[in-house]
């Protein structure tokens, strides 16, 4: 004699003693439009009300602060992820980057989410180029009002849905294209992408080669993006691959945190004082993956945590990316030197709901050749992160007689006693 309800809890559970959405969140956004038009996109007074927006969302969100409420921000990560998947959906995008998405305007479906679904099971996974009706890219307007409009209109027909609330969570935002360079058209003629935070962006000139335009990659520095960037536009640009990535260096500055917990244990191998090199740089030898299992959608959590696993122990071994397989001889549906071949064969893998993916592309069994290019890479690794190690520890010892010698800094003795010289 029991009965159970279930009670879905929206925005009207949210509560706030200050008026977040209507109050503070569209002034900031408001006073930010201001600042773009005045002084720039990018500007730095553009820059202070978008970090001061962040800044109230990460408050919110923070259980530091008595405020904190994670229902509020749950929501409105929610929200943004809807926004997101939509326009992604809209537009076949390409690549979805935070808040917006690439998309070629030949490319954008003149048919309903349903009916892309019907010729494309996948479509949420895997974009559309071929099988589906797509729009004429001469009628999708470029300027920001008028296509904000035609996409909230289109985004509605798209989805085939109506009412209040669908047309406040399409038009919650303006919609403005970004040029790859200020003052450069919003065009570009092509795109290298291969994860969430990695795209180069290209002109293509008179003589058909490819220009990078602007280079994103995340953790990389310039160095190593000036390094990897004509290795990647060869490689991408023909689908054939006959080495593997270059392995880059970056300098990077030693933080607080790193620097204390090596001290330490200098100070346990018996160093009576030690040195903390704030802010000095080291080098950070970088190992570029071109397949990158973690952004693959994965059928269970299960699946995705097998599969995982395996891939690692992989790397580990060869000291490289998976991309490796890819320089094996042509066989079954893998074609030597193809990244897309094995980057498909490896999505119909996960799709398919198998796990071992050891088994399947044979991860085991490398012939002489890859071998010696493992074993090699492997030397490589090696013999940079003991350079890498060094060169860091180096910076941390002194010799007590260079004590009063030095012009100013951070000492650290055995009693974890920090000394400013």
């Amino acid at each position: 004699m029991k009965m159970k309800s279930t009670h879905f809890l929206g925005e009207e559970f949210v509560s706030l003693k200050v008026p977040l959405g209507e109050g503070m969140a569209k002034h900031i956004g408001e006073q930010r439009k201001l600042a773009q038009k005045e002084f720039g996109k990018d500007s730095g007074e553009e820059i202070a009300w978008k970090l001061l927006a962040n800044t109230m969302y990460g408050v919110l969100a923070s259980p530091y602060y008595p405020i904190n409420n994670y229902l509020a921000a749950n929501l409105i990560t929610a929200k943004a992820r809807a926004e997101a998947f939509a326009i992604t959906m809209v537009l076949n995008g390409i690549q979805l980057i935070t808040d917006g998405c690439t998309y070629r305007a030949d490319q954008i479906p003149a048919c309903t989410f349903s009916e892309c679904l019907g010729q494309q099971l996948d479509y949420p996974l895997n974009r559309a180029e071929s099988g589906i009706t797509f729009f004429d890219s001469k009628s999708i307007p470029t300027e920001t009002q008028e296509f904000t409009n035609w996409y909230i209109n289109r985004a509605k027909e798209f989805f085939g849905v109506t009412g209040e609330a669908y047309d406040k969570l399409f038009s919650t935002h303006s919609l403005g294209h970004k040029s790859v360079k200020k003052g450069d058209p919003i065009e570009f003629d092509g795109l290298v992408c291969d994860g969430m935070g990695n795209y180069i962006k290209y002109m293509q000139t008179g003589d058909g080669n490819w220009e990078a335009q602007e280079i994103k990659f995340r953790s990389y520095g310039e160095q190593s993006k000036s390094e990897l960037v004509d290795w990647i536009t060869e490689v991408y640009s023909t689908d054939s691959i006959h080495d593997l990535p270059p392995i880059t260096e970056d300098q990077v500055l030693i933080q607080f945190n790193d620097a204390v917990s090596v001290a330490k244990k200098k100070i346990e191998d018996g160093a009576e004082t030690v040195f903390l090199p704030l802010g000095m740089p080291f080098p950070k030898f970088m190992n570029y993956r071109v397949i990158k299992f973690t952004e693959f959608v994965y059928q269970s959590p299960e699946q995705r945590t097998t599969i995982i696993k395996q891939i690692k122990k992989f790397e580990g071994k060869h000291g490289c990316g998976i991309e490796l397989l890819a320089l094996r001889r042509s066989y079954g549906n893998l074609k030597r030197g193809s990244l897309r071949a094995l980057t498909e064969e490896i999505y119909r893998f996960i799709q398919s709901g198998e796990r071992d993916i050891t088994k399947k592309f044979n991860l085991n069994r490398l012939n002489v050749d890859l071998k010696e290019e493992s074993r090699q890479r492997n030397e490589f690794n090696d013999a940079q992160k003991y350079h890498t190690e060094t060169t860091r520890e180096s910076l941390f010892y002194i010799r007590p007689e260079d004590v009063c010698t030095l012009p100013t800094g951070i000492l650290m003795d055995a009693d974890n006693q920090y000394c400013f010289d």
